[in-house]
């Protein structure tokens, strides 16, 4: 197993879901909510108070998710993202040991397990208006003027393994939040180009992230952040 000390980490901006308490602890892993809600505290999460006046919460959220936080940089050399939605149910260690070359991939995310185009899954969240159409219009001319050959496939980023402090993955994960920032914050569609601008070896979870052992999804609550 890895010796390195880990962290998982999530983000619950507004009211966007609440916090779910850790059944599953493990020695060598911390644990952190990022907030800017007041109201949330936790007796197995450490929570820390974000702010940042120029963004919208759910921007703020991806922001975290993707480029993460000084904590994390300064105290760990890999972090494990998961959505507020899901809990832990099984031991983290493991599933690194499992799908994460025991802790060593630099990046590891699930594949989705219904689509495997970028451009179906554009079309996909405008029917379920989860984007406008305007926005996928602009991603979309945006992703055929740079050639994107959408042969990648499709990633549940609602988990994410990462070695956050190599170069190549801060390079991807800083395209990755260029796109939320300027096309939609809608991740899954511009994951796969950063992934290919570049050229990043990462490793493919092959999970359902909505059906496994180790984590379990709750729905989200309804709000306009989704």
């Amino acid at each position: 197993m890895m010796k390195e000390k880990i962290c998982v980490y999530t983000c619950i901006t507004g009211l966007y879901d609440d916090i779910k308490e850790l059944s599953f602890e493990e020695e060598g892993i911390d644990y952190y909510c990022f907030t800017n809600n007041p109201e949330i505290t936790s007796k197995t999460w450490k929570v820390i108070q974000i702010e940042d006046s120029q963004l919208e919460d759910k921007v703020l959220a991806r922001k975290l998710k993707i480029l993460g936080h000084p904590i994390i940089w300064k105290n760990y050399n890999a972090s494990l993202w998961i959505d507020g939605a899901f809990t832990i149910e099984k031991s983290i260690k493991e599933f690194l040991e499992k799908y994460c070359e025991n802790g060593k991939s630099l990046l590891a995310v699930p594949i989705h397990h219904e689509r495997s185009s970028v451009f179906d899954e554009i079309d996909e969240v405008v029917r379920l208006k989860r984007e406008t159409k305007a926005n996928a219009l602009r991603i979309k001319k945006f992703l055929l003027s740079e050639k994107y050959e959408d042969k990648l496939g499709l990633y549940e980023t609602g988990i994410l393994y990462r070695r956050h402090n190599n170069e190549i993955v801060r390079q991807t994960m800083k395209i990755w939040f260029n796109m939320v920032e300027k096309y939609s914050t809608r991740d899954q569609i511009s994951f796969p180009y950063a992934l290919q601008e570049t050229k990043i070896r990462y490793q493919k979870i092959d999970i359902n992230v909505f059906n496994n052992e180790y984590f379990f999804w709750y729905i989200h609550r309804p709000s306009s952040i989704d």
